[in-house]
């Protein structure tokens, strides 16, 4: 969208300011666990508020405004593949190293 400077009558004095929002999101992969792709997402947002805005408004808009990550978090969720993937790691290891353990006569 794009504004504009057109004066509008509204019939009633809405007492706005005009601001700008302009955003960047940066999404990396940062590993592949074994088939459990993760990635980093960065935003970077600048806001020229155009006025004085008062500290409550602000408040209750940037929940709205980070609801974006939110929804991205749900929608891309594998925490249940990374576990896997973390269990199927440890158990492997375990595996590959149990015989070069030395226990002592305590502990058998």
């Amino acid at each position: 969208f794009e504004s504009t400077d057109d004066k509008v009558d509204y019939g009633v004095s809405l007492r706005k300011v005009r601001g700008l929002v302009r955003g960047i999101y940066c999404i990396e992969q940062i590993a592949d666990r074994r088939g459990a792709n993760q990635s980093r997402v960065t935003i970077v947002q600048r806001v020229d508020a155009g006025g004085v805005i008062p500290t409550w408004a602000m408040d209750k808009k940037i929940p709205d405004a980070l609801s974006v990550v939110q929804e991205a978090i749900n929608e891309f969720r594998q925490d249940e593949r990374i576990d896997t993937a973390d269990q199927k790691e440890l158990s492997n290891f375990i595996q590959g190293h149990w015989m070069e353990e030395q226990y002592s006569e305590e502990e058998i």
